[in-house]
């Protein structure tokens, strides 16, 4: 994928996390770990690695990684999910559902 670059100082990172999801539906599970790694890399620039959005982008990485039979990286993501949703109380569904997926890997 020729794309402009993921750390542009805009909020690209929404936009890369749906490209993620559709590629990942249409299984094309290379494309859509690029573009989850993009998204996290923007999002890390925009709004930081604890904010709730990118907890659910390394949520998304973790699943990508998953799919391309890496379960060492996605684990390593869904601890940073994890973390990201730990500091805001009011995503404690979220960091539920992280965990548990984690305990299934």
């Amino acid at each position: 994928m020729n794309q402009p670059s993921s750390t542009d100082k805009d909020n690209s990172g929404a936009l890369w996390r749906a490209m993620g999801k559709i590629r990942s539906t249409q299984q094309k599970y290379d494309d859509a770990l690029e573009c989850c790694e993009r998204a996290v890399e923007n999002l890390k620039i925009i709004i930081g690695d604890k904010h709730y959005m990118t907890g659910d982008c390394f949520h998304d990485l973790s699943l990508a990684f998953s799919r391309k039979n890496n379960p060492s990286k996605a684990l390593k993501n869904l601890s940073k999910a994890i973390q990201a949703f730990g500091d805001a109380p009011y995503r404690q569904e979220q960091a539920a559902r992280v965990l548990w997926k984690k305990g299934r890997c």
